[in-house]
């Protein structure tokens, strides 16, 4: 009865509240909430209400409601292309100089490149972020050189950020952020990029693209010693803003750019020891508080597409690579143009797009602006997370417990002809197999009988390719002519993160038989009738820079002749390619089998280094003459060149000169008038000239890195004749040459 009264007088009361149009917490009648309970599923809520009414009776009632909250927002971790908020090129070590326009049009390549990869799916390039090597020696003038090189090609919307790096900073005019406003202006400093955050005058700056930022600091120094360190503010500026930033919005990157390497993060960044010139540990613990930071370095040129170039730990670390040039560790490794470069550095222009998706995904591609591409799988890297799993994926013991050594495969020992000094043997192997490449082999040449031991390391030609397919199948090595006794030799391959094959051993004994020496044979003879440079055999291409050809008198044993002759000077020469030798192992290949040059010229004034026929680049070979007049002959050996055979006296009038490189005798040898003059040893196997300069030499010049004349331009030379040989040609074959070329005289 009590439960059907309490129902009976509920329905009365909602019927009158209806009648009366009011809800009841509308009424002016006081109100008292009791309770609020919340489910994350279902909310239920539930309200007790009393309402005292001003006869004095109270009345209660109760409401129950039931609400769907919102579903937890799960935002997926794969890369959405279609739906990207931020693209920005990330570069390094531009090295602009007055001197070598390669640097210039490698900017402007690259930035081209950046653009159109960007626009991909609808897309734009939003930023260029250069992560300092700006100038090349410091001068405020290179900065101007950049400038105008960006600004022919950068779209007028897309916003530059610059820090600078050790060339910008301890060289020349030792530029700072500070200069770098003055030199570049407000479309790159201020507002619309830097926020009031940015402090020029301790070095950092805070720029802000699509709610990104990009904080951006100069270290005090460079230095052996000291280290890179950044002053005391820099570091606790770095500290507060990071605080700030990933507070506001946790879940999102921020990109610090600084030039040297942060210590023991990616590839490189820790050869050097601790201090290091080449790296800092000055900001590291301030950046490993914060999961959400990115950093961007350059510094050290290496390789991008080394996936060592991308590590996580507290913090994600990558390296930009090199615009200009690329860069190795200092391995000790063979044919190199110095200890950290190789001969085709210059060859190697690389940087980095970063995109962010609308869900804070990062995914970068590994631009390979020499070949117009990129480097095969893209980096990709998850939004933050708290619970910091966005870093696993490149951290070091991710990658080195999924690693796999690599596998050798066919390895020759390969006698090939008995010499004066010994058996000339090569090694030869197959490029071994891995899950990634193989970054560099090590070999063991131990003469058992003498009880020597040699060492040598291949570094495999993994950077200067965008497909692994299409790396070197195979490597050769030349062992040296082997006396007679017992050796054994060792090979084994090396992956980037130092997984080693199973080493293939094997002994065997050297015996030199009968020595047989081969005929030198004509390579390329170079025909001066009829107005024009050629060769008459057709393998050398010529091109004219401006020489006179022509019929010229000569002095020759003190009486005069007349002959078809090349004059050359000083800014008028003969560029020449070797057509079939198009790589630097064919070239290496064909110089090892022996060569040898021919010249019959005359360079009446001295005082100078100039080239007769010569291409010489950090290895090569040539014949020139020294400042005192001395014809001599130079080839590449070790980490630049043998020793010079140099001739005993200079010559005033037209002289006969042949170098001869005889690798089965060990030596060089230089010849005039058809006589032996002086011979030196040859300490290593032929170095090649650097870069792309391997193939190319000069007639009355020596050839520069780009490919033209002008290391040692001549102060007027004439020439009768040049040849050039395949084989070390014998004193009677030269003797033989010089009666030859007597007779081009008339």
């Amino acid at each position: 009865m009590k439960k059907f009264l309490a129902v009976f007088l509920a329905l009365t009361m909602i019927i009158l509240l209806g009648a009366c149009g009011k809800d009841p917490s509308e009424m002016t009648d006081s109100t008292t909430e009791s309770a609020t309970t919340v489910d994350t599923k279902t909310t239920e809520t539930t309200k007790a209400t009393e309402t005292t009414k001003t006869t004095g009776t109270t009345e209660s009632t109760t409401e129950t409601t039931e609400t769907t909250a919102p579903p937890v927002v799960i935002k997926p971790v794969e890369f959405d292309e279609s739906k990207v908020v931020l693209s920005f090129g990330a570069v390094s070590d531009v090295h602009v100089n007055a001197a070598s326009g390669d640097a210039v049009d490698k900017v402007k390549s690259a930035i081209a490149q950046l653009t159109k990869e960007a626009s991909k799916n609808g897309g734009r390039l939003d930023a260029l972020a250069v992560v300092g090597d700006i100038a090349d020696t410091g001068k405020a003038a290179e900065l101007g050189y950049f400038k105008s090189a960006i600004e022919s090609v950068l779209p007028d919307d897309v916003k530059t950020l610059l820090v600078t790096g050790n060339h910008d900073s301890i060289m020349g005019q030792c530029l700072n952020l500070m200069d770098y406003e003055l030199a570049f202006g407000e479309k790159y400093f201020g507002e619309g990029i830097d926020t009031e955050d940015t402090n020029l005058s301790i070095g950092v700056r805070d720029c802000v693209v699509n709610g990104y930022h990009f904080l951006m600091l100069e270290p005090e120094t460079y230095s052996k010693t000291m280290g890179c360190p950044y002053s005391k503010e820099a570091v606790e500026w770095l500290d507060n803003m990071l605080r700030k930033l990933t507070e506001e919005n946790p879940e999102q990157y921020v990109f610090v750019c600084t030039h040297p390497m942060i210590y023991n993060t990616c590839y490189g960044s820790d050869l050097d020891g601790n201090p290091s010139y080449w790296s800092t540990t000055y900001l590291t613990p301030t950046l490993s508080k914060y999961s959400q930071v990115v950093t961007f370095s350059g510094h050290l040129h290496f390789p991008i597409n080394d996936n060592r170039s991308i590590m996580q730990g507290a913090f994600t670390s990558l390296g930009c690579g090199s615009v200009r040039y690329m860069a190795i560790e200092a391995g000790g490794y063979e044919n190199m143009a110095g200890a950290t470069t190789m001969n085709d550095r210059y060859e190697i222009s690389s940087g980095l797009l970063v995109q962010v998706d609308e869900n804070g995904n990062v995914k970068v591609t590994k631009m390979f602006f020499s070949e117009n591409t990129s480097f095969e799988e893209p980096w990709t890297i998850a939004h933050p997370d708290a619970e910091g799993t966005h870093l696993k994926k490149y951290s070091r013991e991710t990658r080195e417990a999924a690693n796999k050594a690599p596998t050798l495969g066919n390895v020759k020992i390969d006698p090939r002809e008995n010499t004066k000094t010994g058996v000339k043997t090569y090694l030869t192997f197959d490029a071994a197999i891995d899950d990634e490449f193989a970054h560099h082999y090590e070999i063991e040449i131990k003469h058992i009988t003498a009880g020597k031991v040699i060492n040598k390391k291949i570094l495999s030609d993994f950077y200067h390719h965008a497909k692994r397919s299409d790396m070197k199948k195979s490597y050769e090595l030349f062992l040296g002519n082997l006396k007679d006794g017992k050796y054994k030799v060792t090979l084994t391959a090396y992956d980037s993160w130092g997984a080693a094959s199973d080493t293939f051993v094997y002994e065997w004994e050297s015996t030199k038989g009968e020595v047989t020496v081969k005929k030198a044979a004509l390579y390329a003879d170079f025909d001066f009738s009829g107005g024009t440079v050629k060769d008459a055999l057709g393998r050398i291409e010529v091109t004219n820079m401006g020489a006179t050809v022509e019929n010229a008198t000569v002095i020759h044993g003190g009486k005069a002749y007349t002959a078809d002759a090349l004059k050359a000077s000083e800014d008028k020469y003969v560029i020449c390619k070797f057509k079939e030798l198009t790589t630097q192992d064919a070239f290496k290949s064909w110089a090892e089998n022996g060569f040898s040059v021919e010249a019959f010229y005359v360079m009446p004034a001295k005082g100078s280094v100039q080239g007769i026929i010569c291409g010489t680049q950090a290895g090569g070979w040539g014949l020139a003459e020294d400042r005192t007049g001395k014809p001599y002959f130079l080839t590449g050996g070790g980490t630049s060149y043998n020793t010079g055979a140099y001739a005993t006296s200079a010559s005033a009038e037209l002289v006969h000169v042949v170098g001869v490189y005889s690798i089965s005798d060990g030596k060089c040898y230089i010849y005039v008038n058809g006589k032996l003059n002086a011979s030196v040893p040859i300490n290593s196997t032929f170095k090649v000239g650097a870069d792309g300069t391997f193939n190319y030499f000069c007639l009355g010049n020596d050839i520069t890195k780009g490919n033209v004349g002008g290391d040692f331009p001549t102060k007027g030379m004439t020439m009768v004749d040049g040849k050039i040989y395949t084989g070390a040609l014998t004193a009677e074959q030269i003797a033989e040459a010089y009666n030859s070329a007597l007779k081009l005289l008339k």
